[in-house]
């Protein structure tokens, strides 16, 4: 009886151990994805602010 208990132990101690690393693996998958999606963002805004730089000084020189 005492070896069923210790398995059936193991057995739950495992599962909970198991669902533990994938709860953190997913926790850390998710940062990584939303820490790329922002530099992405800021790529394109900082890509958007030199379009509009060029557009200013295009536009000043015309005027000159």
């Amino acid at each position: 009886m005492s070896k069923l208990l210790s398995a059936l132990f193991a057995a739950v101690f495992a599962v909970v151990s198991a669902t533990a690393f994938v709860a953190t693996s997913a926790v850390a998958q998710e940062k990584k994805e939303e820490q790329k999606m922002e530099k992405k963002a800021d790529k394109k805004k900082s890509a958007k602010k030199v379009k509009k730089e060029m557009k200013k000084e295009e536009k000043k020189e015309e005027k000159k």
